[in-house]
């Protein structure tokens, strides 16, 4: 696993830009916001700017977390921790603290236009309309210890790193030469055969006896263990039936359904046109209400809305007379939404509103239908609806007083039955990596095998498995390892020596075959015919072909190309355990001309990106060479040749 989470990360991309460009929302994640405060321990100092151990700390936990959500279940929080390491995200955090200073000395920067963009495109900063809320975002940054203003400056700094890597994609071109060159060995074509050895080929003379599987289970015993498993006890707090007795009336339900028909009313689409006037170094605020008063004034006195929306708007709707076309409220920002619907009757001119784009002059041009269901289609589904939301607001409460018990009374699950008269169920043979029932879900595992559990007998905390269900569980009995009998895996070895065995025959037949082919220059087809064998040709092959096998052409294409009059050889493995021996005989190096232009296209983009990540990793080496950077943090390799780095003791 851990071999197939390094493959993944050393990609060509991965290489140059992992850890670089580390954008806030989508990288750190909210957890990050906290991490710019003052007079923080420093990880490291890059040119005199610290690095604090609160962003080392977060960037490594987010790192973990995203790897957890690629792998599932096939990685382990040891393999995570194994990946993942506080000095491999410090050099990434430096990278990037490097990058951010080469931006500024080159007074990169980004707009305000675009930072509120983002702030008001953020699902973090939305209401539950999907609409920008101003209070929603004040609270989000409160609640991390952030500011607007502190906010705004990080994702300014992030556009700044962005901007620098668009510099490498801008500027890099591709020359004819390089074009031509790629095309040749990239799309060349080779003539070459092969023949396959299987391992059923040998299957009727492999023996394998009673002996050899003693031997081998004596000599593997490590190997033949049962895994351990514990069996836990647990009670399940759940919300359905806890509003069954709660009578709800005639009017409430009649109430709840003229509250959805207004907010149905209300979410109807509307047809608008506006007149925006955008605020800039040649007009004030209080100049673009002022205009827009007036044009109100002359528009409700008869003059045309269309010609001033022609002559005076700023957004692209100004041609066209200012319509934006029927949309619904959460289409538009907040204040414009609020302004239109606000609007009684067709033709209705609002005041002049602002925006983050400007200040605008919003007219109603048409009301769109509303499509309700009535109130006795609705009425059975309002009532499960509020009888759903009944137990899950009782839930609350119950779970509330459940985890207090569970916790204060931690040495039994019986005062949970006894308050709550939920059961006590069983769960046996699970182990550190279950895949079934509820136990298959990671934050169960992880509260049943902390130590609290384990090691001191005690209740585990309350967990949430899914709406309206938690449970709290404990151990009962930890089943240990026992050494598993000859008889219970005498099967499983004979299979295991029936394939080393195979695997062994089949390599000797193919060097075997290669053997004969080099030293007495046998024809190949009476080497495929002395080993039993079909000799597959293959004329012209691409290295995008689809036949044959994917392995069989990329050791094809990886040969070195023969010179006149010879062949080469090579051999590979199969996925199945079979083995090839491949003689390719002709390699064409293909004609630019010859080249489709979808595939010019392809190794245009190919290019492009080659020699973006090459100059980007260039000026990372550069900046890495030349700067002063100090580490705080214990085992920060001082020899490695990616840095330059003075590694001292951790600060107090």
């Amino acid at each position: 696993m851990l071999q197939r989470m390094r493959k993944g990360a050393q990609s060509m991309g991965a290489k140059v830009l992992a850890g670089v460009i580390c954008f806030v929302l989508v990288v750190f994640g909210f957890g990050a916001f906290n991490l710019f405060g003052v007079d923080e321990p420093a990880a490291a100092k890059v040119n005199g700017t610290d690095i604090t151990q609160s962003q080392l700390a977060n960037s490594v936990a987010t790192e973990k977390r995203r790897l957890a959500a690629q792998w599932g279940d096939s990685v382990t929080p040891e393999q995570l921790d194994a990946f993942v390491t506080p000095q491999q995200e410090l050099r990434g955090l430096i990278d990037r603290e490097l990058l951010l200073q080469i931006a500024l000395d080159l007074g990169l920067t980004s707009s305000r236009t675009e930072f509120l963009d983002v702030v008001t495109r953020h699902p973090s900063f939305q209401d539950e309309n999907s609409n920008f809320d101003p209070e929603t975002y004040a609270a989000a940054l409160a609640a991390q210890g952030m500011s607007p203003q502190s906010f705004e400056a990080v994702l300014t700094d992030d556009a700044r790193v962005r901007q620098l890597f668009e510099v490498f994609s801008d500027t890099s071109f591709v020359t004819e030469f390089e074009r031509r060159d790629l095309a040749a060995v990239r799309y060349q074509r080779r003539d070459y055969a092969y023949l396959v050895v299987s391992p059923s080929d040998f299957e009727a003379e492999i023996q394998i006896t009673i002996e050899d599987v003693s031997q081998h289970y004596e000599a593997n015993l490590d190997k033949f263990i049962t895994e351990e498993t514990f069996d836990f006890t647990g009670v399940t707090l759940v919300s359905a039936g806890m509003a069954d007795d709660i009578p709800i009336t005639e009017e409430e339900v009649e109430e709840l359904y003229e509250t959805e028909l207004a907010a149905a009313k209300a979410g109807a689409p509307r047809s608008s046109s506006h007149i925006l006037l955008e605020i800039n170094d040649d007009r004030s605020l209080e100049d673009a209400v002022r205009k827009l008063q007036e044009v109100r004034a002359k528009v409700l006195a008869g003059e045309s809305f269309e010609e001033f929306a022609k002559e005076l708007s700023d957004g692209p709707s100004g041609p066209g007379g200012g319509s934006l076309g029927s949309a619904t409220p959460e289409t538009y920002v907040k204040p414009y939404s609020d302004a239109l619907w606000a609007l009684e009757s067709i033709g209705d001119l609002s005041e002049p509103t602002q925006t983050d784009f400007g200040v605008h002059l919003i007219r109603l041009d048409e009301k769109g239908a509303v499509d309700h269901p009535g109130f006795e289609e609705r009425r059975e589904d309002i009532l499960k609806e509020r009888r759903g939301e009944l137990e899950l607001e009782m839930f609350e409460q119950a779970l509330e007083r459940f985890d207090k018990v569970a916790f204060e009374q931690s040495d039994s699950l019986q005062p949970l039955v006894e308050e709550f008269g939920v059961r006590i169920d069983t769960f046996e043979n699970i182990t550190r990596r279950h895949r079934e029932g509820v136990f298959a879900q990671r934050p169960l595992q992880e509260a049943a095998f902390e130590d609290d559990v384990l090691k001191n007998g005690f209740n585990s905390r309350t967990v949430a498995i899914g709406t309206g269900r938690a449970i709290v569980v404990r151990l009962e009995r930890v089943n240990e390892s026992v050494q598993k009998s000859l008889e219970e895996v005498s099967e499983e070895i004979e299979g295991h020596l029936r394939s080393v065995e195979a695997a062994r025959l089949v390599e000797n037949a193919v060097e075997q075959a290669r053997s004969q082919h080099e030293q007495d220059g046998a024809d190949y087809s009476a080497v495929a015919d002395e080993h039993g064998v079909e000799r597959e040709n293959v004329e012209g092959g691409r290295r995008d072909a689809r036949q044959p096998r994917r392995s069989i052409i990329a050791a094809a294409f990886e040969t070195p190309a023969p010179s006149d009059d010879s062949r080469e050889l090579t051999t590979t493995q199969l996925p199945n355990g079979a083995g090839a021996l491949i003689v390719v005989s002709r390699v064409v190096l293909a004609r630019f001309d010859e080249t489709s232009e979808t595939e010019r296209e392809t190794m245009d983009r190919q290019l492009a990106q080659t020699a973006e990540h090459l100059g980007y990793g260039l000026l990372i080496e550069s900046l890495r060479t030349e700067a002063d950077v100090v580490s705080f943090i214990p085992d920060f390799d001082p020899e490695d040749p990616m840095f330059q780095v003075t590694s001292q003791p951790v600060a107090n």
